[in-house]
């Protein structure tokens, strides 16, 4: 099952406009702090959305996108 994840994770990536080793960052930290978070502005809306019981924040990134967590 751990393999799984991986492999999805990469072929995930390849559709992405974020990087691999962002997008696998964001993995390990939405594991490790049970928070949904994201540094692919086309992700937020999902993320938005599943915030019921969270603060959703925003924030610019340096490359000038949107980055956004639930916590």
């Amino acid at each position: 099952m751990k393999y799984f994840s991986i492999l999805a994770i990469v072929i995930i990536s390849g559709c992405s406009s974020q990087s691999f080793s962002d997008g696998v960052t964001d993995q390990i930290l939405e594991r490790v702090t049970g928070k949904d978070f994201s540094r692919n502005e086309a992700q937020c809306p999902r993320i938005k959305s599943n915030c019921s019981g969270g603060n959703y924040e925003e924030w610019i990134l340096e490359n000038g996108e949107t980055g956004c967590a639930c916590n």
